[in-house]
Formats: structure tokens, C-alpha cells, sequence
């Protein structure tokens, strides 16, 4: 008899589920927590990164104590984000030094319309047709949203080595957990 647990994680634009399956496919728990998304001037969509960590630190929190002793039983543990969503952070810190730009961001509509892409050549490149939701659009609107003054305090202390990142959340949100998302089943 196959006794596992499976653990998701599934951080969306509006909130953070955490669901574990038996070996069978039911769903033996699912718990989750809302994530405030900020719309602002029409076209920007945004969330503030520590919400989106917290959120997901509090379901690994919850669910060890839900499952109590069953926790012994995870033999895995997915993250699933909305993978267009962008971060700015601390390469060293992990401090974050932008919003998340959600993937439903379009300030960088205008852009794209100006330097008039080739929708049927990106189309054959990458399967993909330009869009103003698609993450790497946002880069360069994300850095103008990046505290600068951060940057300019870390400059003055010498430290000109390249500490930027900018990354999708599947990558932000692992390091700045309290709890590894790997060091689950060793938490009890």
C-alpha cells in the first residue's frame, strides 16, 4: 500500500493554495490565503513581494500542523506561480527592491506598439505572439521602479559587484521562505 502525500503549492495573482494529494490523485487537504493584487492608474498590476512570501510561509506553517504526524509522509513538494510575474531583488539579501509585476501588467502596451515587432516572425521563433502581459516586456519598466536610492547607498559602500536580479517569482519566492520548500517533511 502506497501511503504518500504530495504537496502543491500554487501561488496565483489573487492568492496562495497549498494542496496534498494521496497516491490516488484525491485531495486530502487544501488551505489557502489571499494575496492583495494592486491595480493602479488602469494599467499597472502589481503585489508587494512580501505578501507573497508570507502567504506562502504561513500554508507550510499550516499545513505541518494539519497534517501532524502525516507530515512524515510527503515524498514531494511542487511550486506552481504565474510564471510571467516579474521581481526585482537583492542578489545576496534577497531583499526585494521592485513590486511583483504581475503578468497581467500592461505598461509596456505603448512600447511595444512603437517598435512595431513582427508578430509572424516571434510567432515561428518562439510559438509565442508579442503580448504586453508576457513578463520579459517589463523588465525595463521594472528597473525604473526599483529603489533607487538603495542602489545609489549600496554603490557609495563599494559594493559595485552586480547584486541586481530580475526574475520571474518561481525564483524569488524559495529563497526568501522561512521554510525551504525542500525541508518540509523535516520540519516535526
Amino acid at each position: 500500500m502506497n501511503d504518500s502525500l504530495y504537496l502543491v503549492i500554487d501561488q496565483s495573482s489573487q492568492s496562495s493554495r497549498a494542496l496534498v494529494f494521496d497516491a490516488h490523485g484525491t485531495t486530502m487537504l487544501l488551505l489557502w490565503r489571499a494575496v492583495a493584487t494592486g491595480f493602479i492608474a488602469g494599467n499597472r498590476v502589481e503585489q508587494v513581494p512580501a505578501d507573497v512570501v508570507s502567504s506562502i510561509r504561513e500554508l507550510l506553517v499550516d499545513v505541518a500542523a494539519k497534517l501532524g504526524p502525516n507530515l512524515q509522509r510527503l515524498q514531494s513538494a511542487a511550486l506552481v506561480t504565474q510564471r510571467s510575474s516579474l521581481v526585482c531583488w537583492h542578489r545576496q539579501t534577497g531583499e526585494p527592491l521592485s513590486p511583483v509585476i504581475s503578468w497581467q501588467d500592461t505598461r509596456a502596451a505603448t512600447y511595444l506598439a512603437e517598435i512595431k515587432l513582427d508578430p509572424a516572425a516571434i510567432a515561428d521563433l518562439t510559438g509565442l505572439r508579442p503580448n504586453a502581459h508576457y513578463g520579459a516586456r517589463n523588465k525595463w519598466g521594472q528597473i525604473s521602479g526599483v529603489r533607487l536610492d538603495f542602489l545609489k547607498k549600496e554603490t557609495k559602500k563599494g559594493r559595485n559587484d552586480y547584486f541586481l536580479t530580475i526574475s520571474t517569482v518561481p525564483m524569488f519566492v524559495p529563497l526568501n521562505s522561512h521554510h525551504r520548500l525542500y525541508e518540509l517533511p523535516r520540519l516535526l
